[in-house]
């Protein structure tokens, strides 16, 4: 009889999961507009995600794929283990939205969630980020999830963000017209307006499959682009990261990260190869902002126009603190977090390296930037060591080793993807495509659980570092 019972339960199961999806998809239609009325217009990342889409499938997965389901989305090392993820207090039928605004050299990231309970999402909230600010009105969580310099402006900038009363970022962009309700996530990107930025703004797609994602969009050149070479130099396999660009878009560097490489001079090709980096713990009196002296196994190769402008763009860095160079061996330097290259600059040819590298000539193609990122392979190539000319104490060796190798530990906890792709190309000079491919680690599983464990664990893990 319970045998029989369990089934039942089962085939109850089994008939609500259509009808739970045809609320979803069809009861529950939020009026598309409502969480974007929010964003503000000066916003120059947009990232929605569309949680219904997420709903349907994860419900798949809990009732056909259970053991895995369990096993990536409780806590199994508890006796009787709690959902990570329940009583979050977050509508499971709205919009989240993501969006960064930019605040006298401050990145500050925010984010639009519905909610059901303010309690709730409060608690979910500040146990995975303790810094962050909430607003609420009647329907919707205005969250800032990145600390600033200048707390009292962002705080007013929250009150205005809830009363509506900053333009909104659809008055700049229709949102309903670019981003595609059928993705589950959706992302349209400003890039920083320099002189050497190739790119105007873009949009992009990501399509959650069961061992991959999908990633889908399109960018719009600046004004008068003119199409150069595609990338010259094939990718390196053997590489952690490789990197491939006859555009200038590293400038944009900073789309992610207000920390940058700012107006990085003109080039015709860059190649950059990361395998690693050696971490030498060293003494505190060596002026690092850092506690390690590093050497990353990293070769870059830049085809350049005229070498007085990089010299130029060198002795800036240097003026400005940001690098130092070695008064002892020529064409060598230090950054100032500890970093250690050597560098060569001839007439057409601007390069970083350990050693000395060879670089693959590319079959033809209409590629103009390919990046190709293997986690695991920069994992293993990162080795945490002492520096034997200028070691720390022997307490500062233990702890610094300690916590460099607990911190290893987490991020190889939640990395689960086995590879990241992404290219640029084009035929005309009128549009950019984008297309790119995220591999996951597991082959059984879906994405769209591996994705909601590293997002969670990445939170945990950034929050612990401040």
């Amino acid at each position: 009889m319970h045998m029989l019972k369990k089934y039942g339960a089962l085939m109850v199961l089994l008939m609500t999961l259509p009808f739970a999806q045809f609320i979803a998809t069809k009861l529950m239609t939020e009026d598309a507009s409502a969480a974007y009325s929010y964003i503000p217009q000066e916003s120059d990342f947009v990232i929605e995600i569309n949680t219904r889409n997420f709903i349907n499938e994860l419900a798949f997965q809990r009732i056909y794929n259970e053991e895995y389901f369990m096993d990536r989305t409780y806590d199994t090392e508890e006796e009787d283990p709690e959902p990570k993820f329940s009583e979050n207090g977050i509508d499971p039928f709205g919009k989240i939205m993501i969006f960064r605004e930019q605040w006298a050299q401050e990145s500050i990231w925010f984010s639009i969630i519905k909610y059901t309970n303010e309690d709730d999402i409060r608690r979910f909230i500040k146990e995975r980020q303790p810094e962050a600010r909430i607003v609420f009105d009647a329907d919707y969580a205005i969250i800032q999830l990145t600390s600033s310099k200048q707390q009292a402006n962002i705080d007013d900038h929250l009150e205005k963000i809830r009363t509506k009363a900053v333009k909104p970022f659809t008055e700049r962009v229709n949102l309903i017209e670019v981003f595609d309700p059928t993705k589950e996530i959706n992302a349209y990107i400003f890039p920083k307006n320099t002189a050497y930025n190739d790119l105007l703004d873009g949009h992009l797609s990501f399509d959650f499959l069961n061992d991959r994602i999908l990633i889908d969009g399109t960018f719009s050149p600046v004004s008068g682009y003119q199409l150069k070479e595609p990338i010259a130099y094939a990718i390196d396999d053997k590489a952690g990261m490789s990197l491939r660009s006859s555009m200038n878009i590293l400038n944009s560097i900073y789309w992610f990260n207000e920390e940058k490489i700012e107006d990085l001079p003109d080039y015709r090709q860059m190649a950059i190869d990361y395998y690693g980096i050696d971490c030498q713990l060293i003494h505190r009196n060596k002026g690092f902002s850092t506690p390690f002296m590093s050497f990353p196994n990293l070769n870059l190769n830049i085809d350049m126009n005229e070498r007085k402008i990089w010299q130029g763009f060198l002795d800036t860095l240097e003026a400005n603190g940001q690098i130092q160079m070695d008064t002892i061996q020529a064409n060598q330097f230090n950054t100032s977090e500890g970093a250690h290259f050597e560098y060569l600059l001839s007439n057409q040819q601007f390069q970083l390296r350990q050693d000395s590298f060879d670089l693959q000539l590319a079959e033809p193609s209409n590629v103009y930037f390919d990046l190709v990122m293997k986690p695991e392979a920069m994992l293993d190539g990162t080795v945490f060591s002492i520096h034997e000319t200028y070691p720390p104490s022997q307490l500062e060796q233990r702890m610094g080793l300690i916590v460099a190798g607990s911190i290893l530990k987490q991020i190889r906890d939640f990395t689960n993807m086995e590879k990241i792709s992404f290219q640029l190309t084009a035929d005309n000079s009128e549009a950019i495509d984008a297309h790119g491919q995220i591999d996951m680690k597991e082959k059984k599983g879906h994405s769209m659980v591996e994705s909601l464990t590293f997002g969670t664990g990445a939170l945990i893990f950034l929050s612990g570092l401040k």
